[in-house]
């Protein structure tokens, strides 16, 4: 689409598409997403959760972009490309794989980002080793809320769980979202420490 895209609290899950994007696909005006979800989708072309071609701008703030699946492995050499094309960070978001392809200069990347605090991006290369991350998250469900989502498991299970924005929820900026996607107020503590900060993605654990 070329109008712009405003999206929170949302699960963008289990979708494919047979060409760019499984998840969400957006071009031309300015996008934003605040505590989405986009997990285990598929693109037959390029970004197996999210593309943008526009020139708006997308940015994202306590986003899950993470197991999804571009299916084409093309033109990236390394992963699996969650995204692609070019975003903005304003803070706390994971991306599982990049499709970074820094040990392969003339190949791009699945996608960029401009980073800021707290953000966890997969798809870097440490020494030979190749390393993405895991967002832990459940089976698509409605987890009891009225919607289908995907909730965070517990938080030594991948890294949604109080990875998000340490300030209090609805104050702007970087802040989460102050309900989740199930109308649950943020934050819970979803840790061992006792201390409540709230998750990346649609849904608090």
């Amino acid at each position: 689409a070329s109008a712009s895209l405003i999206s929170r609290n949302s699960t963008f899950s289990d979708n494919h598409s047979s060409s760019d994007g499984g998840g969400v696909a957006h071009a031309g005006g300015v996008a934003h997403f605040n505590n989405v979800t986009v997990a285990y989708n598929t693109a037959g072309g390029n970004g197996g959760g999210l593309h943008f071609a526009g020139s708006g701008g997308f940015s994202i703030t306590n986003t899950i972009v993470a197991d999804n699946d571009d299916t084409s492995h093309s033109p990236y050499r390394n992963g699996t490309a969650d995204c692609s094309g070019a975003f903005t960070s304003s803070g706390y978001n994971l991306i599982g794989d990049r499709a970074r392809a820094s040990n392969y200069p003339t190949t791009p990347d699945g996608c960029t980002l401009t980073t800021a605090t707290g953000d966890t991006l997969g798809g870097v290369w440490l020494l030979t080793n190749y390393l993405t991350y895991y967002a832990g998250l459940g089976a698509l469900q409605t987890n009891g809320g009225t919607t289908l989502s995907r909730s965070p498991m517990a938080s030594g299970s991948g890294m949604s769980v109080d990875h998000g924005s340490p300030n209090t929820p609805g104050s702007g900026g970087s802040s989460c979202e102050m309900f989740d996607q199930r109308s649950q107020l943020r934050p819970v503590d979803g840790g061992t420490d006792g201390i409540a900060r709230c998750d990346r993605g649609a849904v608090e654990h």
